[in-house]
């Protein structure tokens, strides 16, 4: 996907009400951003660092440019935007790029269509077998350059969808949990240490029940995004 705008440059003075960043562009002068990740953003949000924007979000009262990428640990990229997120997969699904979804394509769940299940995405192959998946974005980097993500970032994440794609596993439906990677560090994703005990053993389930987890990683330059290839998830701490 290409980004909507050129991307201008500016540097970080501080992020607050978690929607909005403070930066300064390369003539001194201070601007207001709209961030569109309400996470916490945990990493990508260090005072002075880079920062790329796009123009112009209509907002009800006005308009904000908007932050997209932001520059991390060494030169790495981060993608904060979750909207991208979906956008990256339906291009990957369609250039054939996802193998474990091959012949399959998308078809979005309408809102309630499912008894309640309207937050995951639904893929159907030719010969009528369903696949249901979330769509997960990962920008969670571990510290040390490892080149790890971490997953689960927050407790409303892909956690809490993993119970619904349990409950279509059990009834016979393919279920998948998709970890769309914008963070240009991250070639392996891994179970966070802080992870609760209820959620471990939600996400063991769910391994045992027959639910996939996989994880692409997005190559991320100034002027576009593309998902290119998988990348490997540890579960190391859910079977020992």
């Amino acid at each position: 996907m290409n980004f909507r705008t050129p991307l201008t440059e500016a540097t970080l003075l501080r992020r607050y009400f978690h929607f909005l960043m403070e930066v300064a562009l390369n003539n001194y002068t201070k601007k207001i951003l709209y961030c569109p990740n309400l996470g916490p953003m945990s990493g990508c949000d260090v005072l002075g660092s880079r920062v790329w924007f796009s123009n112009l979000l209509p907002l009800s009262n006005g308009y904000l440019d908007v932050i997209e990428l932001i520059e991390v640990d060494g030169n790495h990229l981060v993608s904060i935007d979750p909207r991208h997120t979906k956008i990256l997969v339906i291009e990957a699904l369609g250039a054939g790029v996802i193998t474990e979804l091959l012949g399959y394509h998308f078809l979005p769940i309408e809102e309630g269509g499912l008894g309640g299940l309207g937050s995951l995405d639904i893929l159907l192959n030719s010969a009528g077998d369903r696949c249901f998946m979330y769509i997960e974005q990962m920008i969670l980097s571990d510290v040390k350059g490892k080149g790890e993500g971490y997953f689960p970032a927050v407790r409303h994440g892909g956690l809490l969808h993993l119970e619904e794609l349990i409950t279509l596993r059990k009834m016979g439906h393919r279920a998948l949990l998709f970890f769309c990677v914008q963070h240009t560090a991250i070639e392996s994703v891994s179970v966070a240490e802080s992870i609760e005990p209820n959620d471990s053993l939600l996400l063991k389930e769910a391994l045992d029940v027959g639910v996939e987890i996989v994880a692409y990683k997005t190559i991320i330059s100034l002027r576009e995004m593309v998902l290119v290839c998988s990348i490997p998830v540890m579960f190391s701490k859910m079977t020992s």
